[in-house]
């Protein structure tokens, strides 16, 4: 039987310190963004979701509902399990209009 898919909000310290360590891995180890873009001023303004499978974090989102760019995107990303751990398999984003 496979572990059951779980999407949580964060609703504390722990949580959103689970969520910063797999944008770590994700963005700065994986795609080298700078560390001061990945975990910025804004996660304490945003609300953040986890998506554990069984008991372990997988995977996160970071919402922010500040439009202060005046555009609104979506990224979408493909993930895949190999060898026992997710991976990024295509990225990509939408424009709203």
């Amino acid at each position: 039987m496979k572990d059951l898919i779980t999407i949580r909000v964060v609703s504390t310290a722990e949580e959103l310190e689970q969520a910063q360590e797999i944008r770590v891995t994700v963005f700065e180890e994986e795609q080298g963004f700078p560390h001061e873009v990945n975990i910025d001023g804004a996660d304490q303004a945003a609300s953040h979701v986890l998506i554990l499978e069984g008991k372990v974090p997988v995977a996160t989102a970071r919402l922010e509902l500040d439009d202060w760019t005046g555009y609104r995107f979506t990224d979408l990303f493909t993930l895949l399990k190999i060898d026992g751990q997710w991976k990024i398999m295509s990225k990509v984003f939408h424009l709203h209009s």
